[in-house]
């Protein structure tokens, strides 16, 4: 069966492969201009103009009244009118999301108030320093030498010492100058700390 293409073919409001109803949210108005974007590109509307209109159909009232008063929207550019969408609904402000004193900060508290007794809390603080390093990374705010300096720092310092001894073992040349990777690190970690070792259950009463 040939699927349906152009304008006409577009999803309603609320079915799962429509776009979120889009408010005015600066955090979520990137990701509604790409799913919208994907969504023309799979319906076959190239029409620049075909999409300036039927973006309006998923956005609430007011963006849609604000969107039909931009200049661009009747000029007939998605490139322009896309930009425009971006730029008044504020979207540089969420590319600043995090800063590197946000990952300090994390790490202070996880070296702190943590104690690595376990897989998942070592896949929490995993989790936890992915989402903020790995987007410093990705913007060019932070490099990735620095990312595995702060990984280790924020690891509490009984278990940075099991560690060590682990890491070292496994590599009598390693520079001490240099931080161990975080990758190196993970998987020695999840080698201790592994839920199938022989002596993780308690023996029977």
């Amino acid at each position: 069966v040939m699927q349906a293409t152009g304008p006409n073919s577009l999803p309603i409001v609320g079915r799962k492969d429509a776009p979120k109803k889009f408010k005015g949210r600066y955090d979520q108005v990137k990701p509604f201009i790409k799913h919208y974007e994907r969504l023309c590109a799979l319906k076959n509307i190239t029409n620049d103009q075909d999409k300036i209109e039927n973006l309006t159909q998923y956005c609430s009232r007011n963006v849609r009244e604000f969107m039909e008063g931009l200049p661009s929207y009747y000029g007939g550019s998605w490139d322009t009118f896309s930009k425009d969408v971006l730029k008044f609904y504020d979207a540089e402000r969420d590319s600043r999301r995090y800063r590197v004193r946000d990952l300090e900060k994390y790490v202070m508290t996880t070296r702190e108030k943590s104690r690595f007794k376990d897989l998942a809390i070592w896949k929490r603080y995993n989790r936890g320093f992915i989402r903020i390093a790995g987007w410093l990374v990705n913007h060019r705010k932070l490099d990735t030498r620095d990312r595995d300096v702060y990984f280790w720092k924020g690891i509490p310092k009984e278990f940075r010492l099991k560690l060590e001894t682990r890491l070292s073992a496994a590599d009598t040349d390693h520079d001490f100058d240099e931080p161990w990777p975080m990758d190196k690190v993970s998987k020695a970690a999840e080698k201790i700390l592994q839920r199938s070792r022989f002596d993780h259950e308690r023996l029977p009463s």
